[in-house]
């Protein structure tokens, strides 16, 4: 495929040249004179392009072919075609010489801090410039990445990386208003663009591209003759580009070791800055409707988290105690005017454990509060929120805790097409569950339809009621028209960590996506023995990602490695073997 995609693109570029040189041959014969402006020596500027005041000035000094680029950008012009096919001609032999000059990597400095980068850095590459300049851009050029997840060649979602950062300057100013001032706010934007450049540059040598990038840095910059600070914190970046995404997407953003071994990971607020530009970029270049509010949402709260554990300038978790008598006068004061007093207050606080009080706020606790006084004896009480900002609908579910809970409630929402994008799963001493949900439609968004919420509703109530078998529903669930398209396999895993989480086991689950398939993991885990706490749940094209935290019935981490194994066969088996009894 990418030698199909070469050729496909020197088509359209010659032919574009073939053009080009016709119309710049019926310019020629224009009578009037135009106006010059001088630049220097070799460039001059008229009727809004850029020309060089010899046919070899390019040849003779490759270095000017970036100057002509510089200028070119300064001016907000383009190149004259002679100028153009200087550039593609007169740099076949250009050596490592052209390379390392400090005239080169100053030119390209300039660009990189100016306007219009990403159309500037476009034109150089359909001129060979970008490749000629930086070899190892040559081997990601056209290079097709084998997932319905990445639309985009290497090259091209590079470029359309360095779009969203310089968007930040304008259109995106009211849509991201902390990352465009973040970006405003940068003393040196050539770091980020060199990082957005290189993120994805080891692509072309397998599996780990970003250790493999990260290796190829120190060669890289040496050559940009960039100094070595700048040098070291484009090889951070290149390195730990997947690190934000991942974790606020795959890991408990309430887990604060997490959030303290992540912030010792990126080390200062300069780097923290950095990383979460280059995320934004990174994801929002993908592919069309890769970027979500929700995934935005993690984002920031993982941003926002590290952030302040990097402004407090320790590594140490913050005394829990005052933190929670704060939180305990705040939700009281909230609920006052409900007519819920101290008293009741203080016994919802006993019943939970301090990491839910600490990783939510006051409002949602209130809120989480009144749904228990609402549930009494009942079979279950459900609550629906709508976060229009996250652009998801949160369900809280109250029900008395049977194994196998979150089970019945993922197969019910399987049954009615709902997206379940993350869960966290509280169990009260009172044998009280509080299962909280962040859900989406079918196509994404809101569940704002009250004729599916009441189809839930009632759903629900059949399940964990025990007079509909959950089994029953999730059967009746016919798959979309679109599943029955053809899809490029997606390699099934199943990894289990012990060190990322000191509470929990967490699974890391990656198959192909189907209609159910949550259903069938967790149902699997329940006959398992284990309870789930927290879900991470996310979708790449056709792959699913999910990740669990869970312990085992005595509330404990699975260490055993036997028991270890069969988790993972047991999960492997349903995964790729759905007509298998663990997933009936």
């Amino acid at each position: 495929m990418q030698r199909y995609y070469r050729h496909a693109s020197d088509i359209s570029h010659y032919s574009g040249l073939m053009l080009s040189r016709a119309l710049h041959r019926e310019k020629k014969t224009l009578k009037w004179p135009r106006k010059k402006v001088r630049i220097d020596r070799n460039f001059y500027v008229s009727g809004g392009l850029l020309f060089t005041r010899s046919e070899d000035t390019i040849q003779s000094e490759p270095p000017m072919a970036l100057k002509a680029f510089e200028y070119a950008q300064a001016f907000d012009v383009e190149l004259d075609q002679s100028a153009k096919d200087q550039v593609l001609e007169g740099l076949v032999a250009a050596g490592e010489d052209f390379r390392t000059s400090k005239e080169s990597s100053a030119s390209f400095f300039k660009i990189l801090r100016g306007r219009n980068v990403h159309k500037t850095l476009s034109e150089m590459h359909r001129l060979k410039l970008l490749d000629r300049y930086i070899p190892e851009f040559e081997e990601i050029s056209c290079r097709v990445q084998h997932d319905l997840y990445h639309v985009y060649t290497v090259d091209a979602h590079t470029l359309f990386a360095v779009r969203e950062i310089e968007r930040l300057r304008g259109q995106y100013k009211s849509d991201f208003p902390l990352l465009s001032n973040l970006f405003e706010e940068m003393p040196n934007p050539e770091v980020l663009y060199l990082a957005v450049l290189f993120h994805d540059i080891g692509k072309a040598h397998g599996k780990g591209h970003a250790e493999k990038g990260a290796a190829m840095m120190p060669e890289i910059c040496r050559r940009l003759n960039l100094a070595e600070e700048d040098a070291n914190l484009v090889k951070f970046l290149v390195k730990h580009h997947l690190l934000l995404a991942n974790t606020a997407q795959y890991r408990d953003l309430h887990d604060e070791k997490l959030i303290i071994e992540f912030a010792r990971k990126v080390g200062d607020i300069e780097r923290m800055n950095l990383l979460y530009l280059l995320t934004f970029a990174d994801v929002r270049a993908v592919g069309p409707d890769v970027w979500s509010q929700w995934k935005g949402a993690l984002f920031q709260e993982l941003y926002f988290k590290a952030l302040t554990v990097l402004e407090r300038g320790t590594f140490e978790p913050e005394e829990s105690e005052a933190k929670i008598r704060k939180v305990r006068e705040r939700v009281a004061a909230l609920l006052a005017p409900e007519g819920l007093g101290s008293a009741a207050v203080e016994d919802f606080f006993q019943l939970l454990p301090a990491n839910y009080f600490l990783s939510t706020s006051p409002d949602f606790i209130a809120e989480h509060l009144k749904v228990l006084s609402d549930f009494g004896n009942k079979t279950y009480a459900m609550k629906v929120r709508q976060d229009t900002f996250r652009e998801y609908t949160e369900l809280v579910i109250c029900n008395h805790d049977v194994h196998g809970l979150f089970s019945m409630i993922t197969g019910v929402m399987a049954a009615n097409g709902v997206n379940i994008l993350g869960a966290q799963i509280n169990t009260l001493r009172n044998g009280i569950a509080l299962d909280i949900l962040q859900v989406t439609g079918p196509l994404g968004g809101l569940i704002t339809d009250e004729t599916r919420l009441k189809k839930i509703d009632s759903d629900l109530a059949e399940v964990l009621s025990g007079r509909v078998k959950v089994e029953t529903l999730v059967r009746k669930r016919k798959p979309s028209i679109l599943d029955s398209r053809a899809r490029p396999r997606v390699k099934t895993s199943v990894e289990i960590d012990n060190e990322v989480s000191e509470a929990y086991t967490v699974l890391d689950i990656h198959t192909q996506n189907r209609i159910g398939l949550l259903y069938d993991i967790t149902s699997t885990l329940s006959k398992l023995g284990l309870y789930i706490f927290v879900a991470k749940i996310s979708t790449k094209g056709d792959q699913a990602a999910d990740i669990f935290y869970v312990k085992d019935i005595f509330g404990q981490k699975v260490f055993f490695k036997d028991r270890l194994n069969d988790i993972a066969d047991k999960l492997y088996k349903v995964l790729t073997e759905p007509s298998a009894p663990e997933a009936k």
